[in-house]
């Protein structure tokens, strides 16, 4: 993808779709994944490679630490690199896909300071849609109104006006410690007051999926991130929105104990769609956006 929308050609349309996540939300092991499959589909496949990208050997160093279930380098704050894939799109010509992985201290750091890089503003200017990473396991709760009014009730019941209790002492306001879909929501929020587009897909990923179990990706998302959940439903005409839950590795690594890995790699990704439904492959986000433009 690249910036904006325009035609080349009778059959050649270029966008953007942008892939976001906070640190540790299974960006670079969903490149790699991604970028495993595309090298491997088959010529005819509706989603593959038109010719090789610049970054050839940062994408196969991915794949093939991917491969051998070794942890990927994560990006460093202040860097970027934009892998740029040229593929067949599925009955829509050319498609180039402008995956740049950003760290995921971009997204915390806008969050923060209100500010993020020059380039990654153009990126979000362009996008034609958002891929959105969440990892399970690095979810900071939200506050529900219960546990505050219980607090409350609490601290009124061992308020005593003669004798003050020092500990009960209010603390400042820490935006590091904000819940995760206060900052995800946020995010979406700037990204839309400078995006040039009206109407932007997200794709949600919920990585790490082996390790969620049973149940639904879309009920998930309303579960543990219902702020999230409700704005993107309030919004899905400007911000149409997709649940789905990934598995990029396929299994926790090392396996547990009496489960089978798959013996070829393209093999061991799988993804479910928001209903729970097996879903078309580790690309199934991508094409739901490009079905979605």
């Amino acid at each position: 993808m690249s910036l904006g929308e325009e035609t080349t050609g009778p059959s050649s349309r270029r966008r953007s779709i942008l892939m976001v996540g906070l640190p540790g939300s299974g960006k670079t092991t969903y490149l790699a994944a991604l970028w495993h499959a595309i090298r491997v589909a088959p010529p005819g496949s509706d989603l593959h490679l038109v010719r090789m990208p610049d970054e050839l050997e940062y994408l196969n160093r991915l794949a093939d630490d991917w491969i051998a279930c070794e942890q990927a380098a994560h990006s460093s704050l202040g860097t970027s690199r934009r892998t740029t894939l040229e593929l067949q799109g599925p009955g829509d010509g050319h498609v180039q896909l402008s995956l740049p992985d950003y760290s995921g201290e971009t997204i915390r750091q806008a969050w923060t300071s209100r500010r993020w890089p020059t380039s990654f503003d153009r990126f979000v200017g362009g996008a034609s849609g958002l891929l959105l990473l969440v990892h399970p396991d690095d979810v900071e709760p939200h506050v529900t109104l219960d546990a505050v009014e219980g607090s409350l009730d609490k601290i009124a019941s061992d308020l005593n006006p003669e004798q003050p209790d020092p500990t009960l002492r209010p603390e400042p306001f820490d935006p590091d410690r904000a819940p995760t879909q206060t900052i995800l929501v946020d995010s979406l929020q700037l990204i839309r007051s400078r995006s040039r587009r009206r109407r932007i897909p997200i794709a949600v990923c919920v990585s790490a999926w082996d390790a969620v179990g049973d149940g639904e990706p879309g009920g998930w998302l309303s579960a543990r991130l219902p702020l999230l959940a409700q704005f993107l439903q309030s919004n899905a005409d400007v911000l149409p929105a997709s649940v789905f839950g990934l598995s990029a590795q396929g299994t926790a690594w090392p396996p547990p104990e009496g489960e089978r890995v798959p013996d070829s790699p393209e093999d061991r990704p799988w993804v479910i769609a928001a209903d729970g439904t097996p879903a078309d492959g580790i690309a199934a986000p991508i094409r739901w956006i490009l079905r979605s433009l």
